[in-house]
């Protein structure tokens, strides 16, 4: 989406320009990067900011598809596919709060 926005535009859930394409784009390679370091840290304490920092965008955009569902092309498989991506975001950041917190206070 990054590179080639205009190849993934009729892919998508919701009408995008060539321009919103690279935005959704660069953001998909933050969150890669993220998921990278966070792997390669393997320190859970050390990764409770960001595991929250997850949980809480998980939890903004399962709202906004709650309150905005029109938005979403429902006929492309695309629309279910993010729907579930987004769902799983909450439930890994939940997760990895959790973890996260019992280690952080393992600590002290």
């Amino acid at each position: 989406m990054f590179i080639f926005p205009e190849t993934m535009i009729p892919l998508w859930a919701w009408k995008l320009s060539p321009l919103t394409s690279q935005a959704i784009g660069a953001w998909g390679a933050g969150i890669g990067v993220i998921a990278l370091h966070a792997s390669w840290e393997n320190d859970w304490s050390r990764l409770f900011p960001m595991m929250l920092s997850y949980t809480i965008y998980g939890i903004l955009q399962i709202i906004s598809l709650i309150r905005y569902p029109e938005f979403l092309d429902w006929s492309h498989f695309s629309a279910i596919d993010y729907t579930i991506f987004i769902v799983s975001i909450f439930l890994i950041g939940g997760y990895g709060t959790l973890v996260a917190w019992r280690k952080k206070d393992s600590l002290v």
